[in-house]
């Protein structure tokens, strides 16, 4: 890949290439794939070892992928959640906690969020009155913060 130089606006940018998912990834589309099947049955060490490549690239790639695939997840029958709060420690920002919403019915993961508070949870809420479910059942702790 080559970095260049627009003449007219000063910015630098990397070449164009068809084979390339992305130009901040250095990885071919093929190899991207091939890696994503690899990642089913191996380890990502096991994987990062098979094409000589940095342990971190592999996760990267798989992280890319995950984020598009859960992207938009569906609430297309939904009638029954579960919404609970985790402590996941204090990396992760928001005194450590993610609140969880799952499908009680099919355990599915319809929503991740940091924080507990209910704030955490307009996002959801947003995309449940978007997608016009009729939920006929919720199930929550009562913390404080899904009860004020």
């Amino acid at each position: 890949m080559h970095r260049l130089r627009c003449h007219d606006c000063d910015k630098y940018l990397m070449e164009n290439l068809p084979f390339i998912s992305s130009a901040s990834n250095r990885v071919s589309k093929v190899l991207e794939r091939s890696i994503l099947d690899l990642r089913k049955e191996m380890s990502i060490t096991a994987v990062a070892n098979y094409f000589g490549l940095n342990w971190h690239t592999v996760k990267n790639l798989e992280k890319k992928h995950l984020r598009k695939k859960y992207d938009n997840i569906s609430l297309r029958g939904v009638t029954a959640i579960g919404i609970d709060e985790v402590h996941m420690g204090e990396k992760i920002g928001n005194k450590g906690y993610l609140t969880i919403v799952r499908d009680l019915y099919n355990g599915a993961s319809l929503f991740v969020g940091r924080g507990k508070s209910g704030d955490t949870l307009n996002e959801f809420t947003a995309q449940l009155k978007r997608s016009k479910v009729q939920i006929q059942f919720i199930a929550v702790d009562l913390a404080p913060s899904f009860t004020s």
